[in-house]
């Protein structure tokens, strides 16, 4: 009897831990409606913002990540970075809806711009060694954490 309840509870857990991990996921595919613009046919949705930050945080974290420190391949992030830049466009141009969450991401992308320009500074200056993003990277993922939030209806 014991063994059964016990068997139910890891069960129950496992449910619970899938959908924690799902349900955003959901929510985010629900909240926008095809195409990214909103039911009036206007500017994209708070929804479909966050999600184009997101990926272009992504993109900046992974392209930083493939650079290895100290050593650093100055013509690989050369060739990336206008790659990224780009991306960041594309994404404020994204967020110009009039919601908190896309301004929220709006000053997340911001400081993303920062970021490449502080590592292209530092990459091209051969200062790697005096490069240190955590406090930047701390600060986008706190936006990024409130400006879905915010696109959820949590703020």
């Amino acid at each position: 009897m014991v063994m059964q309840l016990l068997k139910i509870l890891v069960l129950i857990v496992i449910v619970l831990v899938a959908w924690h991990f799902i349900a955003p996921h959901l929510a985010q595919h629900d909240a926008s409606p095809a195409g990214g613009d909103d039911a009036r046919g206007g500017a994209p949705d708070a929804a479909t913002c966050v999600q184009a930050a997101s990926e272009t945080h992504d993109a900046v974290v992974e392209a930083l990540s493939e650079i290895s420190w100290p050593k650093v391949d100055q013509a690989r992030w050369n060739s990336t970075r206008p790659d990224l830049e780009s991306q960041v466009g594309a994404a404020q141009a994204t967020c110009s809806c009039a919601e908190p969450a896309c301004a929220t991401a709006s000053e997340m992308l911001q400081q993303i711009e920062d970021l490449i320009s502080e590592a292209d500074s530092a990459i091209n200056g051969g200062l790697t060694g005096m490069f240190n993003p955590a406090t930047k990277e701390e600060n986008i993922q706190a936006l990024l954490t409130k400006a879905r939030a915010q696109a959820a209806g949590g703020f």
